[in-house]
């Protein structure tokens, strides 16, 4: 469907050398010397002809979801359901298609990762078509979908209401986004198991690892592409520490309130 040589890969694909992290790095390193397992779901380093095909070939399955998602809408026409129906596209991750030379997923929290895409279509809007550039999560979506069915969201329901934004033009009450992972698997090359924070609003990235002395921090106004790795540029140290203070509020204001806790006696 899609030929491989006509894909374009991201302009980090081309930034030599990849040099950001320890964890990019290595698996440039792997690259090199065949060492890479690709027999799970972990991110590694590919080639430009690898980068190529498996970008044509996730195209491919985009143009099937597509394909698919029209045939639902056509279907909700015939039945005349489709002015009484919401209808949501959006997934829980994006994959890197040759970002920084890598496939798959996890563990470097870029933007081709941690961007994904939310399409509300409401037949009530009285403005459809409109693109909001403000900044929202998949955390939001339960309290949305519950506002806009006329339903109150249930007790210790985290989030934040998409509908004042879509509907009614609020701005977005988040002044960031907190991008966390953790699991068992270990680092790239290290013992420690995998735990990163991620801070994330229109203007930077910030990427904590536990353990680690290194990290992330990018200028995305600047450098979309993130590409200059800021996190020790003395010029940087104060805006990094507001990042790390934003981060750290954000956690806390959202963190989980269940279950209620209860007086003894």
């Amino acid at each position: 469907m899609y030929d491989p040589a006509d894909i374009e890969l991201p302009p980090s694909f081309y930034h030599q050398p990849h040099d950001q992290t320890p964890i990019l790095a290595r698996m440039h390193q792997e690259l090199a010397d065949g060492s890479a397992n690709r027999d799970w779901v972990r991110p590694y380093a590919v080639n430009e002809d690898e980068a190529r095909q498996i970008t044509a070939l996730t195209y491919g399955m985009i143009a099937f979801i597509d394909d698919s998602v029209g045939r639902i809408l056509e279907r909700l026409r015939e039945r005349g359901l489709d002015k009484s129906t919401v209808i949501i596209l959006t997934s829980d991750h994006g994959d890197w298609m040759g970002d920084h030379g890598l496939m798959q997923k996890a563990l470097l929290h870029y933007q081709g990762l941690i961007r994904v895409p939310f399409i509300w279509m409401d037949p009530a809007d009285e403005c459809p078509g409109q693109v909001e550039t403000g900044i929202g999560c998949s955390q939001d979506i339960p309290n949305s979908i519950l506002t806009r069915a006329g339903l109150a969201p249930s007790a210790g329901m985290l989030g934040e209401d998409l509908n004042k934004i879509m509907a009614d033009g609020e701005a977005s009450k988040r002044d960031g986004v907190v991008v966390e992972q953790a699991t068992s698997l270990p680092l790239p090359g290290r013992d420690l198991p995998m735990r990163v924070k991620t801070f994330v609003d229109l203007d930077w990235r910030l990427s904590y690892y536990a353990g680690e002395t290194w990290g992330e921090l990018y200028d995305l106004r600047q450098d979309p592409g993130e590409i200059v790795n800021l996190w020790t540029s003395p010029e940087h140290q104060t805006i990094r520490l507001e990042l790390m203070d934003r981060m750290l509020k954000n956690i806390v204001h959202y963190e989980s309130r269940t279950p209620l806790q209860v007086t003894a006696g």
